[in-house]
């Protein structure tokens, strides 16, 4: 079992972002019940209303810390994306991975690899103009669906970046999209 680093502590003590990510990105249960954290462990499978509770701790623990915190959840860089809904209209924040691509942003549907699409992608679709918060910066951005060519150069370096990417795609019926933010 590997070692698990001390924690950095923010100002409402330690990571609270870290200590979510370690706890449900690479918890994996052993034989004896026991939560092991390494990166070789299997994942396991959430369910959506559990991948949309951790979202919504996720984004309150951001809030709670100001907004402060290194933009990385965990090892991995995450932003704010905030759609208008499909359905009630009404503005609809949750974090999400992303890889930065030039000047643009990639994010990926996965949903945990879940056989349904994230509703932020959802509402992508109807409505692609959102708001991102990267690093503390606010921007405006448009969104449109990667092609199954541009996936295919741009997947092999999502997955260097989570390599769960590749289990979520597996495990799935569907293809997970990949979205442009401009």
């Amino acid at each position: 079992m590997a070692t698990v680093a001390p924690l950095p502590s923010c100002r409402c003590g330690p990571d609270p972002l870290r200590l979510l990510h370690d706890a449900t990105d690479f918890a994996a249960a052993e034989p004896s019940g026991r939560l092991s954290y390494t990166s070789k462990t299997k994942m396991v499978r959430l369910k959506p209303n559990t991948i949309r509770l951790l979202g919504r701790l996720h984004a309150g623990l951001w809030k709670l810390c100001g907004g402060k915190r290194d933009h990385a959840f965990g090892r991995l860089p995450f932003m704010m994306l905030t759609t208008t809904g499909r359905k009630t209209g009404q503005r609809r924040t949750t974090p999400v991975l992303y890889l930065q691509d030039e000047t643009d942003l990639i994010v990926v549907a996965s949903f945990g690899g879940n056989d349904m699409h994230p509703a932020w992608y959802l509402n992508l679709e109807q409505c692609p103009q959102a708001e991102v918060i990267v690093k503390g910066e606010h921007r405006k951005v448009l969104a449109r669906k990667l092609s199954p060519e541009e996936k295919k150069l741009i997947w092999p370096r999502l997955v260097q970046l989570y390599p769960q990417f590749e289990t979520y795609q597996q495990r799935t019926r569907r293809e997970i999209p990949l979205m442009r933010l401009t």
